[in-house]
Parts: structure tokens; C-alpha cells; sequence
């Protein structure tokens, strides 16, 4: 089997997800009041973070499996710019809520392309939460549906870079993103965007 062909076939198993699909799990309880309780819960927490407090919300029950499954990333967004991402495929934890507090804080303080998240700037960004499958090998990105689907390409330097769809948005952003490094391996993932 060719590899395009390979390739045609996973995006094509991507549309037709499976009724066990954790990607669907997920969107049913981001469409239902566990989604809402999630996104003020992540913004609760988000602030305590910035004003060194506690969020005295409690965390949303029934959060769907992710561990060993999805990968979770936390993208702070204000207008057009992103201020913050921070999220892996492999977690240290299967505890939802000790890996969302985590991915919070990475996504504030550990995301060396952006400056830190200000406290007055909070009411004005969006929190989004990417919830990703596993990448698989792409030889085309121009045939990409960027709003399903990430990014994650490495570089001949070493360096890998992964973009969620609220990172990419357009094509010059991309190109701006990836500039001059020449890319040796591209992989794309399907992604369910909560915000």
C-alpha cells in the first residue's frame, strides 16, 4: 500500500469515528453541562494561579478518560494572539484534574515563545483546551484541515514544535511559525477544541 494512499485512509477513519472513540466522549461532555462546569473550572484556577490564591470551585465531576488515550493542551488566547500553550500526549498523572492544573501553570509560565499571562489581562482571553488522538505521519500539510486537526513537525535541528488549531489559525501564520528550519518529519493529530 502507498503511503498517500495509507495516509487517505487514516483521514478517512478520522471522519468516521467509532462510538468508543475517546475524541467522542469528549465532545458529548464538552456539549453538556460538564463541559461548562470544565471552562469556568479552568478559569477559576487560572486565576488562583495568577493571584497566588486557591479556586474554591470544585473540580468537574465525569471527566471523560484521556490517560494513555489523548493528549491535553492548555492554550490561553487574547484576540488573535496566543499567550500560552502547554500539553503533552504522555501524562505523568491519570488524575484529570492534578494534569489540567499542571498544563495551566505550563501554559502561564513555561511557554518560552510567549510572555507570561498578566492578571489584568485574564477577562479578555479565552481558555482553550485541546484534546487530542495520537499523530500520524503526513506527507502533504496543504491538505490539512487546520481547525480538526494539529501539528506536530520536528526539525532538522532536534527541536519539535506541536501547534493545536487555536496556534495555527492561517497559512502565513504558519509559515511565520515554522520560518527557515527545515522540517524532517510532519504528523498531524485530530483535535477537539473546548473553549
Amino acid at each position: 500500500m502507498t503511503r498517500p494512499l495509507i495516509i487517505a485512509l487514516a483521514l478517512l477513519a478520522l471522519r468516521q469515528a467509532p462510538a468508543d472513540d475517546p475524541l467522542r466522549e469528549w465532545a458529548d461532555y464538552a456539549r453538556g453541562p460538564g463541559g461548562i462546569e470544565l471552562r469556568e473550572w479552568m478559569r477559576c484556577v487560572t486565576h488562583a494561579s495568577l493571584t497566588g490564591s486557591e479556586c474554591k470551585r470544585p473540580a468537574p465531576a465525569g471527566i471523560p478518560r484521556y490517560y494513555g488515550k489523548l493528549g491535553l493542551f492548555v492554550t490561553f488566547q487574547k484576540g488573535s494572539r496566543v499567550r500560552g500553550c502547554f500539553g503533552a500526549f504522555h501524562h505523568v498523572s491519570d488524575d484529570a484534574v492534578l494534569t489540567l492544573k499542571e498544563y495551566i501553570g505550563g501554559a502561564l509560565y513555561a511557554d518560552p515563545r510567549h510572555s507570561p499571562l498578566d492578571i489584568a489581562e485574564l477577562e479578555d482571553t479565552a481558555i482553550i483546551l485541546t484534546v487530542a488522538d495520537e499523530p500520524v505521519s503526513v506527507e502533504d500539510i496543504n491538505r490539512v484541515d487546520f481547525s480538526r486537526h494539529g501539528l506536530m513537525i520536528q526539525f532538522e535541528s532536534g527541536e519539535r514544535l506541536v501547534l493545536v488549531p487555536s496556534e495555527i489559525k492561517s497559512w502565513d501564520r504558519l509559515n511565520r511559525l515554522l520560518g527557515s528550519r527545515t522540517i524532517v518529519q510532519c504528523e498531524i493529530f485530530r483535535a477537539l477544541t473546548i473553549r
